[in-house]
């Protein structure tokens, strides 16, 4: 293997001496093979210092050769930046780096271990400390009852490492949440640790899998010492603009709209500022320290804790709020925190540089032409925004301008106004489900730009996604409704590109549960019929079918899902052919006529093209390029070339919606066959939302009522911007400007200052 160059993005003050961190790595054929992966290999730091690296190999290529790897090694951060690391074959250890380990119930090296029991953690560092879950709750309908934390000898528990090198290691806890003997609860615990870097990195998920809803008055982690007693207490909480010194006891708790801080019998409340947060709290008596962070304090979950002389309780639902909080069947939320045991005295480890670490992490990137080379992200255009400075405003300002939802269960999240409008949800508010595959647009964006903003937009609603949104019991994402859980499934809304993005990124074992689970829901509907040709396709649901169906593929590689992806595309090609087009009924002020829709005709496009990358199949090549004719003629445009939505009377206008994913599909046609014709079509629209303003006609369709009183109704033509839209615009302008860049249609334009 040749040596790779590695990005670590770090938006920090403080330096460490080392950080774990995991890279993402694409390879061409014949780079690594299985065997290589178990050979030595090392991360140079810019000084030439060689630390310790695992590969871990994802996906092969037909020859057996490693195509998706994870690399991991313990790297130091000097500060914040961008910083600049190589990956490298070596006959040496590269470094002094003591033994990891993993057992049936140790993890962790002579330093920093954790200890598995029955119903508790022990985490060995310079003293002991136990780890405990305590909660109140039960099913619906049923009075709350105490909640006891089961893993070894509970029902299906199990010990699972997914990660055992040199520099780290990772594993799985499963158990449950028992009332008595009955589970109520899914309980899993994610921990990470490292070999240099004294933190553990814990994700602990409660999952419904029962067929009710499960309501908990209160969720809390409990850390206490084996002997002695925490003396003082650091701690930071970013509504307060400063660190602050005290002893115990110490108490926050995030209200709605309001923090409430009790130290040392004084209270301060303070006003909630939604922004990027760094809430850690230290606590030491000389001798020993330990460190607490809680990532997204009161963005994502919220959160409240309390240093005792003797413990410190984290509440990921606190009893005083009291009102429980409802998990629906399939349901689940995923709390995050990090735990940092720092040496006594030693200074090159300081408190704010490990809590900052633990809530806003080093961000691993590789550079995209690495990537490009390996065949992976070679459709995403270069980030050149001082050349093409309209286009990369445009793609900011859909990257950051939509309405964010707060909270227990909508944290990254945004509503509808349309949806809620028109009644969706029965008076209450629809969400939007980050429709579009946000995630994946988020992670696009980052791979491109390396912004953090675009990184943690990424993290936040994947994980809503697998929370919230996937039920694990369906095996599939609920569409746009009240309350998440209440709508349906469909394979017109339903993606997996950004939960393949997130196994490829870093391997969670969650991710692959997520993927498998959706691609036994396809084929489940597949032989139910649900993509029946016959009298006519439902286009939305084959076009996103086929996305997805390649993006499961590509981690997966199952037979089934592949013979599903083919047999769709031929099927779809005889369709188009015999009707001169992908006309699909949908209701309009016209009537029922079918009628080609350049909206869901560019998802059978851009589905069409992924499938092709992944099996050549022939029919899938000429079903994008035949589809795609609709965009030249009134099939799916107006007369001045631009797409619209929806054909009729009453919505035949140019939309936007309808424009950028039509761009989208020229574009693949362009890599297809390298015409530049529709690179010609395609910059028509582009010129037409770049001089609209991209946010401006969102979704122009009527329906989107605002009432004010008895007698006084308003149309509002204009919505305020969401996750679904963004996604497909984005999807639009990633797809097309590369095409429109190599062809030099796209305008270049030079600012000087």
């Amino acid at each position: 293997m040749e040596s790779v160059e590695l990005l670590v993005e770090y938006v920090n003050a403080d330096p460490l001496p080392s950080w774990p961190v995991t890279w993402w790595l694409a390879l061409p054929p014949c780079s690594v093979g299985a065997s290589e992966a178990g050979e030595d290999h090392v991360v140079l730091t810019p000084d030439g210092i060689a630390r310790p690296a695992d590969l871990r190999i994802l996906a092969a290529h037909p020859d057996g050769s490693a195509r998706r790897v994870l690399v991991t090694a313990e790297v130091p951060l000097p500060g914040p930046g961008s910083h600049r690391f190589r990956l490298e074959r070596s006959g040496a250890a590269g470094g002094d780096c003591e033994a990891l380990e993993v057992g049936r119930e140790v993890v962790g090296h002579q330093k920093l271990a954790v200890s598995h029991r029955s119903d508790h953690l022990e985490i060995l560092a310079e003293t002991w400390h136990r780890l405990d879950l305590e909660s109140v709750g039960g099913a619906a309908g049923e009075p709350p009852t105490e909640l006891t934390w089961a893993f070894e000898g509970s029902s299906g528990a199990r010990f699972d490492p997914f990660l055992v090198g040199r520099a780290a290691v990772g594993v799985v806890l499963y158990g449950s949440l028992l009332a008595g003997d009955r589970s109520v609860l899914e309980a899993r615990l994610t921990l990470r640790l490292a070999c240099r870097t004294p933190v553990i990195l814990a994700d602990l998920l409660l999952l419904n899998t029962s067929p009710a809803p499960v309501l908990l008055q209160s969720v809390a982690l409990r850390l206490t010492r084996k002997e002695g007693a925490w003396e003082s207490v650091d701690y930071e909480v970013r509504q307060l603009p400063r660190l602050n010194h005290s002893k115990p006891p110490v108490r926050a708790q995030a209200g709605r709209l309001e923090l409430t801080v009790s130290d040392g019998g004084e209270q301060t409340h303070s006003g909630r500022l939604l922004n990027y947060n760094e809430t850690w709290l230290a606590v030491g008596d000389g001798a020993s320290r330990l460190l607490v962070a809680l990532p997204g304090f009161f963005e994502n979950y919220p959160y409240g804790f309390a240093v005792e002389p003797e413990e410190v309780r984290i509440d990921l639902w606190p009893a005083e709020w009291g009102q429980p909080w409802t998990l629906a069947p399939g349901a689940g939320k995923t709390h995050r925190l990090g735990l940092a045991f720092p040496p006594a005295g030693d200074d090159t480890w300081s408190d704010r540089a490990l809590g900052h670490a633990m809530c806003k992490p080093p961000m691993p990137r590789v550079p995209l032409h690495t990537l490009q080379a390996a065949g992976v992200g070679d459709e995403l255009p270069d980030y050149l925004p001082d050349r093409y400075p309209r286009c990369e405003t445009t793609l900011y300002d859909l990257v950051h301008n939509r309405n964010r939802g707060y909270g227990k269960m909508h944290w990254g999240d945004d509503i509808s106004l349309l949806y809620t409008n028109q009644l969706r949800g029965r008076g209450d508010v629809v969400w939007n489900n980050l429709e579009g595959d946000h995630p994946y647009h988020m992670w696009c964006q980052f791979v491109r730009t390396g912004r953090f903003d675009c990184h943690r937009e990424f993290l936040d609603t994947i994980l809503q996604w697998a929370d919230v949104d996937f039920c694990d019991r369906e095996g599939a994402l609920h569409f746009h409704s009240a309350q998440h859980w209440t709508g349906g499934f469909s394979p017109c809304h339903n993606w997996a590109e950004g939960f393949k993005e997130w196994y490829f990124a870093t391997g969670d074992p969650r991710a692959l549960e997520v993927l498998g689970k959706m691609a036994d829901w396809l084929v489940r509907r597949a032989e139910a019929g649900v993509f029946k040709m016959e009298p006519e396709p439902y286009v939305r649901g084959c076009g996103w079918g086929l996305i997805q169906l390649a993006a499961l593929d590509e981690v997966l590689g199952r037979a089934d899902l592949r013979g599903l992806m083919d047999d769709l595309a031929a099927r779809l090609l005889l369709h188009c052919r015999a009707h001169g087009g992908l006309p699909m009924t949908i209701p309009t002020g016209g009537g029922w006529v079918p009628r080609d829709n350049a909206f869901h005709t560019a998802t059978v496009v851009i589905g069409a093209w992924r499938c092709w990358r992944r099996t050549g199949l022939a029919a899938a090549r000429e079903l994008a390029v035949e589809a795609a004719e609709a965009f030249f003629d009134e099939r799916t445009c107006t007369p001045e070339g631009i797409a619209v939505y929806i054909g009729g009377p009453e919505q035949d206008f140019p939309m936007q919606q309808a424009a950028t994913l039509a761009m989208g599909a020229l574009g693949v046609c362009w890599h297809l066959t390298g015409d530049p014709r529709y690179v010609r079509r395609g910059m028509r629209m582009l010129e037409y939302c770049l001089d609209r303003g991209m946010i401006v006609d969102h979704m122009r369709i009527p329906g989107q009522f605002l009432e004010f009183g008895p007698d006084v109704v308003l149309d509002i033509p204009l919505l305020m911007p969401n996750s679904q839209l963004l996604g497909y615009q984005l999807r639009g302008m990633l797809l097309f400007m590369q095409a429109a860049m190599e062809t030099g249609m796209l305008r270049e334009i030079e600012y000087r200052f």
